[in-house]
């Protein structure tokens, strides 16, 4: 899993960094910038520390003395020479600066030394809002005092993860898959030709107007839509079976069907009634076809059709054996999962449900779903979101630890090939993806996802495998598992399908 908050301790210091020329520097260097403190840190709840800080005072002063001398000696006054301004007029006009400088910069380095000085393992880097920053009291002869909470990574003693016994899918790569698949390589390479006077078939996209109809009344129309007419067993048409009824109808003719308006409907006072859609058949499209003859092998770089179906038949069974590789490693890590006991940071977990819930509020509301039905439509969502990042965060941490135990790293070679396939994918060149990624701060995570990847692939290699269920067989099941879920957030079956021109 990609988390999306960095992990600092994660971070080792940029490479290519200047070597000192004096082998004592950096010691005497950390010794002289260490701030002079007293820590105490006590349990703030599962996975949460509360750190109390106080930075003596002594120390307190001497910054503030400095920031007044570099203003003294870099910021002009009228009627004074440069460095030769009185202190107590400088601390008159600027000291409230000074202050709030000294103070921030304190709090900064105070959080990463104690973090560091008291061994705590951070899920994510603590902040202090500028507001709680101001509450903060500071002034010279005082010691400085805060607190701050940090959300800490769990304990986590992953056990007996080498040789787990899973089942692998078995594979298979039939006629008729690699006949599906010439198939849809002419698809792609068909052409939209209007049919005159004939009926329309299967694949055919008609262009309609609809109407909508409460009883007699007709309380909505669009024009000129484009439909597609579906072959049977598709998932479009089980869900909006009144597709079939074009079949076999001419241009000019009409098609009436019963229809349940949805929530989103755009006329609100008859969401949810019955009523009916008329639609005016006005254009009828068709995919022509290209042959396969020499002309059409020749895009492929082979001789024959032969030759054709058996690179197909290769390149099925190489995602087939990728998706079940998937599957194993997904097993595995549910299976460490359920016998590795962990606890994880609350804090952490409402913040990532929340964010998720209130996109999915958003959508809703685009959905128009009526605000007294946000709740109810959100609080099932509200507990799968949290089951599904509970699960992420175990995921996560069990990798991180299996990788520390095994030395399991991500390569600067294996990162960039990651970044090539990322920019591959998105049309780009590789030094634009990985400028993207830097701008977006995003490099750690995908350092994070090869090194996950890696942990995986381990596993799998470590495991007993079996022969399981055919590949085929194995997603029917788990696609009935979900069947029902596809359109949580509201979104109805009946415009999912038109606006566009299918061919």
């Amino acid at each position: 899993m990609a988390i999306e908050e960095k992990n600092p301790s994660e971070s080792g210091p940029p490479e290519g960094a200047p070597a000192e020329a004096d082998a004592t520097a950096p010691e005497e260097a950390g010794k002289k910038d260490e701030i002079p403190m007293k820590v105490t840190v006590e349990e703030a709840g599962t996975c949460r520390k509360k750190v109390r800080v106080e930075i003596e005072a002594a120390r307190v002063g001497e910054d503030i003395r400095k920031g007044i001398e570099e203003i003294r000696t870099t910021v002009p006054m009228p009627g004074f020479r440069k460095g030769r301004v009185p202190k107590v007029l400088l601390s008159k006009k600027f000291g409230k600066r000074v202050l709030e400088d000294v103070r921030a910069n304190l709090i900064a380095g105070a959080i990463a030394q104690a973090i560091d000085q008291e061994k705590i393992k951070p899920f994510t880097m603590p902040e202090l809002a500028e507001s709680e920053i101001g509450k903060i009291e500071i002034a010279e002869g005082k010691p400085l005092a805060f607190d701050f909470v940090v959300d800490v990574r769990p304990e986590v003693k992953p056990e007996g993860y080498a040789e787990m016994e899973v089942e692998r899918p078995r594979i298979e790569v039939s006629k008729e898959e690699v006949d599906r698949e010439v198939e849809r390589l002419r698809l792609r390479r068909g052409r939209v030709v209007p049919v005159e006077g004939g009926q329309v078939q299967v694949r055919d996209s008609v262009v309609v107007n609809r109407e909508y109809f409460l009883g007699e009344e007709k309380v909505h129309a669009v024009e000129n839509v484009a439909v597609l007419v579906p072959e049977d067993g598709s998932r479009l048409l089980e869900r909006s079976p009144w597709l079939k009824e074009f079949l076999g109808k001419k241009q000019g003719e009409t098609v009436e069907t019963p229809v349940t308006f949805p929530n989103d409907f755009p006329v609100e006072a008859v969401r949810g009634k019955e009523g009916r859609q008329r639609f005016s058949l006005l254009d009828i499209k068709r995919l022509e076809m290209p042959a396969l003859d020499a002309a059409f092998l020749e895009e492929f770089g082979v001789g024959s059709e032969e030759d054709l179906r058996s690179r197909l038949d290769k390149d099925l069974r190489a995602a087939k054996e990728a998706l079940a590789d998937r599957i194993v490693e997904d097993a595995l890590v549910d299976r460490l999962i359920e016998k590795t006991p962990m606890d994880l940071p609350e804090a952490v977990v409402a913040k990532q449900v929340e964010e998720a819930l209130g996109k999915m509020e958003t959508r809703l509301k685009e959905a128009k779903v009526p605000e007294a039905d946000l709740e109810a439509r959100l609080k099932p969502l509200r507990e799968e979101r949290r089951k599904a990042v509970e699960k992420e965060l175990r995921a996560y941490f069990l990798m991180l630890e299996i990788a520390k135990k095994e030395k399991i790293f991500a390569t600067e070679e294996e990162v960039d090939g990651r970044i090539n396939g990322m920019a591959m994918s998105r049309g780009k060149w590789p030094s634009q993806m990985r400028e993207e990624l830097e701008e977006k701060d995003l490099l750690d995570q995908v350092r994070e996802q090869v090194r996950e990847d890696k942990v995986k692939t381990f596993l799998r290699e470590k495991a007993k495998i079996k022969e399981g269920k055919l590949l085929e067989d194995l997603i029917r099941e788990r696609e009935g598992e979900h069947e029902g879920h596809d359109h949580a957030a509201g979104h109805d079956d009946l415009e999912d399908h038109e606006g566009h021109d299918h061919g």
